[in-house]
C-alpha cells in the first residue's frame, strides 16, 4: 500500500454551473464525493509523498484541463452524478513535455500553472524530488508542435525529504510573476524564482533569492498579501519559530521587522491564499 497526502481543489469542468472535487488525478462530486473520473496513477502531481496539480485552460477552448507534471488531462464528464462515460485522457503532442530534462530533474512532481512569459496562454511549474533534490522547471504547451523547455532550476541544498507547494504571483515591480516555495534538508530554504524573458531559450527560469527557514516538515504554505500598500506583494510564511512578512523584490529577501515571534503561534492571524487548500490522503 502507497500513502500520499495530496492537495484538494474545486473547479467546474463540465461547466454546468456546479463545481467538482478534484484531487490528485480523480474527480468527484461535490454534494456526496461520488467518483466521476480518475486519470494515470503515475503522471499525478507527486513529489515525495505530497503533491498537487493545478487548472487551467491549456488549449484555448474555453473548458479547463487538469494539469500534473508534465502532463495535461482533457477532463470529459457527460455524466454528473456517476462515472458512466465521463474519462480523463492525456493529451498528446505538444500538450504534453516528453523531452529529456537536465540531469536530477524528474518529469512528475508538485504543479502549479500561469501565464509566466504574458503571451496570453498559461505555461506548467513543476517542483520535483529526485536524489535528495529539490529542483524545478518549467514548461510551455504548443499547439501543432512540441512542447517547450522554458527554463530549469538545479537547488543546491542536499538531503531534501519534501518541498511545498509551489506560489506563483507577482512580488516585484515589473509583470512578470514569481514562484516561490519552500524545502527542508541542508541547508532549508525558501526560493524564489523568476522568469526572465532575456535569458536564451530553456534558460529563462532562474533564481531571484533564497531565504533560510525553520520548517523541518518542507511542506508549509505560503500567502502572498501587500500588507505596507506600496503595490507590491509581500510574502507570508510561518516556520516552526516565528510568522514572518517578507519583502522580496529585490535579489535578496528582507523580513520586515513586524514578523514576531512575542505572541503564541495560534494567536496570530495570516491572510489566507486565493489558493488555499485541504489535505486528501489516497491509498
Amino acid at each position: 500500500m502507497i500513502n500520499a497526502a495530496y492537495d484538494i481543489n474545486l473547479t467546474n469542468f463540465n461547466q454546468d454551473g456546479r463545481p467538482e472535487i478534484y484531487t490528485w488525478t480523480r474527480i468527484f462530486l461535490i454534494e456526496n464525493g461520488a467518483f466521476l473520473c480518475n486519470g494515470s496513477a503515475t503522471d499525478n502531481g507527486l513529489s515525495g509523498v505530497v503533491g498537487c496539480t493545478a487548472v487551467g485552460d491549456m488549449d484555448g477552448d474555453g473548458r479547463p484541463e487538469l494539469v500534473a507534471g508534465n502532463r495535461i488531462y482533457k477532463v470529459n464528464i457527460v455524466s454528473p452524478t456517476s462515472s458512466q462515460g465521463n474519462s480523463l485522457t492525456a493529451m498528446t503532442g505538444g500538450y504534453a513535455y516528453t523531452a529529456s530534462l537536465p540531469a536530477n530533474i524528474v518529469a512528475d512532481g508538485r504543479t502549479q500553472v500561469a501565464d509566466f512569459d504574458l503571451d496570453g496562454s498559461l505555461e506548467v511549474l513543476v517542483v520535483t524530488l529526485s536524489s535528495g533534490k529539490a529542483d524545478a522547471y518549467l514548461w510551455k504547451p504548443v499547439s501543432g508542435g512540441a512542447a517547450q523547455l522554458l527554463g530549469s532550476y538545479l537547488a543546491t541544498a542536499t538531503g531534501v525529504a519534501a518541498a511545498g507547494r509551489p506560489l506563483v504571483g507577482n512580488i516585484d515591480a515589473d509583470s512578470y510573476p514569481e514562484a516561490v516555495f519552500i524545502a527542508n534538508g541542508n541547508p532549508m530554504l525558501m526560493y524564489a524564482l523568476k522568469y526572465d524573458p532575456s535569458a536564451p531559450a530553456g534558460s529563462r527560469l532562474v533564481a531571484k533569492w533564497t531565504l533560510s527557514h525553520t520548517d523541518r516538515s518542507g511542506y508549509t504554505g505560503i500567502s502572498l498579501f501587500d500588507f505596507n500598500q506600496n503595490g507590491r506583494n509581500e510574502i507570508c510564511f510561518r516556520d516552526e519559530e516565528r510568522l514572518r512578512i517578507i519583502e522580496g523584490s529585490g535579489t535578496a529577501a528582507e523580513e520586515l521587522p513586524d514578523s514576531t515571534t512575542s505572541r503564541p503561534a495560534r494567536e496570530r492571524k495570516c491572510p489566507s491564499s486565493p489558493m488555499s487548500t485541504a489535505t486528501a490522503r489516497r491509498s
